[in-house]
């Protein structure tokens, strides 16, 4: 639900706040991201630009049942 700079500035906060992991929704079947204005909703697959984590250390599938979405995951990435 945030732009992509509000975005970053979350994921630069996070980083700081001396987290070992962040666990986040993404979708790996999104092939761009496209941005929005905060508030807004728009899948995002985090491995890509302009978030370009690694692959996560570990992934859940969501097993969503809404036909858009079946590659609902929450990913698991480590900040350390």
């Amino acid at each position: 639900h945030l732009s992509f700079a509000d975005a970053r500035a979350a994921l630069s906060n996070i980083a700081r706040s001396g987290a070992g992991w962040l666990l986040a929704t993404s979708f790996p079947s999104v092939i761009r991201n496209d941005d929005i204005v905060t508030g807004q909703w728009r899948p995002i697959n985090l491995t890509l630009p302009p978030f370009n984590l690694p692959e996560p250390e570990q992934v859940i599938a969501e097993n969503c049942n809404e036909t858009e979405f079946v590659d609902k995951t929450l990913s698991l990435w480590s900040l350390g």
